[in-house]
């Protein structure tokens, strides 16, 4: 039987070339005609516009996640966030 350990591995690698094979053949395609490539151009730059506010908001919220982190483990040696942990684990199991 295979471990898992060298099945994750080589599942990992064949993802990764099934997604440069699909790279490479949407870049062979043809990308249509001035106005298809001007429409192309407005949707990718939407999206990193899109993606820079998105990647604003998580900043603000993992800043504040490691802040409340930080400070719940700082007091009384851990134990609000041994808590925290505890709580989380349990709702989590069901």
């Amino acid at each position: 039987m295979i471990s898992i350990v060298f099945l994750l591995p080589l599942v990992s690698f064949l993802a990764l070339l099934y997604a440069l094979l699909q790279f490479i053949w949407i870049k062979k395609q043809n990308p249509g005609d001035s106005k298809m490539i001007s429409v192309a151009k407005n949707i990718a730059n939407g999206a990193v516009t899109f993606l820079k506010a998105e990647y604003k908001v998580l900043a603000c919220f993992v800043l504040l996640s490691c802040l409340v982190i930080f400070y719940l483990s700082s007091n009384d040696k851990g134990l609000h966030l041994s808590l925290v942990g505890q709580l989380c684990l349990h709702y989590l199991d069901g």
